[in-house]
């Protein structure tokens, strides 16, 4: 839901920043669709997921992350135990709970949560990228 969220907002106010977003999973199988409800949640506020398919973290794409934003702090922790630098990993407002398993309002809550949240750092990667250029 973040990835297309962020995807989302990006398209609506942020053409012209240079932002890239993917998602990937801890325990993610690679390849498997979104859940029913995310879709179903997401498709509410006019984002498609039916052809989103997960992958799970590995080494490269690690390696080739500027900033991991993460919901919980078990998932910071868990990126931490894998060598990621901490100072690339946010963890988004508070920590927002994983919907997984939970019924069409719990990802409605989630994805309110997700988007408030990406808001928020997508504004501020896009005041840094404004600074880099001017200083660059």
């Amino acid at each position: 839901m973040a990835e297309g969220i962020a995807k989302k907002i990006i398209a609506e106010k942020y053409t012209q920043a240079e932002i890239k977003v993917s998602s990937a999973g801890l325990n993610a199988l690679n390849g498997s669709p979104a859940s029913q409800n995310a879709i179903d949640v997401c498709s509410e506020i006019g984002i498609d997921l039916l052809e989103h398919r997960s992958r799970r973290i590995n080494r490269e794409i690690a390696d080739n992350t500027d900033v991991f934003a993460v919901m919980t702090r078990s998932h910071l922790d868990f990126l931490r135990r894998c060598g990621v630098d901490p100072n690339k990993i946010i963890v988004l407002g508070n920590g927002i709970p994983d919907p997984f398993g939970g019924d069409v309002e719990v990802y409605r809550k989630c994805r309110d949560s997700l988007i408030s949240e990406v808001e928020n750092l997508l504004a501020k990667c896009a005041r840094q990228g404004d600074r880099r250029q001017k200083n660059g």
